[in-house]
């Protein structure tokens, strides 16, 4: 069941699925729902199937020796993959977060086609209004590289933490019979 959500969202534009989300509801089940409500939806249901495949590849990376070891030393499947498995699998994951929430930010404007106001569909009124397009989509341009670029910024700290050092010193037999 997860694999079809995952080909259906993956398949579709995004555009074609907040349009389906927004009047689907109304002419489906008769609920008339908000559009900001059905933008907030679609784009969810849209990046999680996304990020569903980046964990699912993050997991997917890590050697099949890390659950051998785990089960040779006694650990459930649970233990293992709560304090090996997933542990490294979030070290390779991070760079996917960043690309993913890059991602939805710029989606943020495939939404006004539901009518959501966003940073986009205002910009289309401010151009309307004052016939200042270039100067209106230049700010709106630096809005979106400014959340990106931050958000990126941090994501990268967190890799760096998460890496670790990269000096790492091997005990010898000699130095471990003399601690001994």
């Amino acid at each position: 069941m997860i694999a079809v959500y995952v080909e259906v969202i993956r398949g579709t534009p995004l555009m074609v699925q907040a349009t389906v989300i927004y009047y689907g509801t109304m002419s489906i089940w008769g609920l008339d729902i908000p559009s900001f409500s059905a933008g907030i939806l679609a784009l969810s249901l849209h990046i999680g199937a996304y990020f569903s495949e980046s964990v699912r590849g993050a997991i997917g990376g890590i050697d099949k020796g890390q659950m051998e070891g785990g089960q040779a030393i006694g650990m459930s499947y649970l233990q293992i993959m709560l304090h090996v498995i997933i542990p490294q699998a979030f070290r390779n994951l991070i760079p996917q977060i960043g690309n993913t929430y890059v991602s939805a930010i710029k989606d943020t404007s495939v939404l006004n086609v539901i009518a959501v106001t966003e940073l986009y569909f205002t910009a289309r009124t401010v151009t309307g209004t004052y016939y200042k397009f270039f100067e209106t989509y230049c700010i709106v341009s630096l809005i979106y590289f400014v959340c990106t670029f931050v958000i990126s910024r941090l994501l990268k700290l967190l890799e760096k933490f998460m890496a670790g050092s990269s000096t790492y010193e091997l005990i010898t037999e000699s130095e471990e019979e003399v601690s001994k």
